[in-house]
């Protein structure tokens, strides 16, 4: 992995995020602060990454100091027209505000929100509606080429402006939910990338996320099957 753009930050420590789970394994984070993640420095370097780009993931902890908030922005306004720009809205503590909600989806062209982050967008954006009508609210309020409602094991709904898609998970037995979230993430974006139909997108975010919860942490080894469903 090529580091050279890995900012070290002198006097603060590596982030770290302890989590509790429940019976069930849902995840209750407390984020210690403050880390290096709270100063990301800007250089000159970074709008030459930026402009060669296919996607950028971004969210709103990460731009919970002023300093990392304006590198995160100037970042992304940086790349292609063409990059996918995904805000990966996470509502953590209180490490959020509807200005910076707002400017972040200012930003994005794809959006990735759970069940509990609906109702609070959409009533900042004045959005009525049940959840399908919210999200394609959003769809045409921000211009967004795709937005992804994750509503955990009930499945997950996919919108474009033209086409829409539900898929529910194997059904599995959750030993933690950790990283689901972004595992979805990440296979939603290859999946768009390559160019493949929204089911199949769809199918293939489902799949890695359930897999991932059947697992004790964030990044566990992918058997073949999941792997290919993904990369394919």
């Amino acid at each position: 992995m090529d580091v050279e753009h890995v900012a070290r930050v002198d006097g603060r420590p590596t982030g770290v995020v302890q989590v509790s789970l429940s019976a069930e394994g849902k995840p209750t984070y407390e984020i210690v602060q403050p880390v290096a993640w709270d100063q990301i420095p800007w250089t000159d370097g970074m709008a030459g990454v930026a402009g060669k780009l296919d996607a950028v993931c971004f969210g709103t902890l990460g731009q919970r100091s002023p300093v990392s908030r304006e590198t995160i922005q100037r970042f992304v306004a940086a790349t292609r027209p063409e990059c996918l720009r995904v805000f990966d809205i996470n509502i953590r503590q209180d490490f959020y505000s509807r200005d910076l909600i707002l400017a972040s989806l200012e930003l994005a062209n794809v959006l990735k929100l759970n069940d509990e982050e609906l109702p609070l967008l959409a009533g900042m954006l004045d959005i009525p509606g049940a959840p399908e009508e919210q999200l394609a609210g959003l769809v045409e309020r921000c211009g967004l080429r795709l937005a992804v409602l994750t509503c955990g094991g009930e499945g997950a709904l996919m919108m474009t402006p033209s086409e829409r898609d539900f898929a529910v998970p194997t059904q599995v037995e959750v030993v933690s939910s950790v990283g689901a979230g972004d595992s979805f993430t990440a296979a939603m974006i290859m999946g768009y990338l390559r160019g493949k139909p929204l089911p199949a997108i769809n199918q293939a975010a489902n799949a890695l996320a359930a897999y991932v919860c059947t697992q004790r942490g964030a990044v566990p080894d992918l058997p073949e099957a999941v792997r290919a469903q993904v990369m394919g």
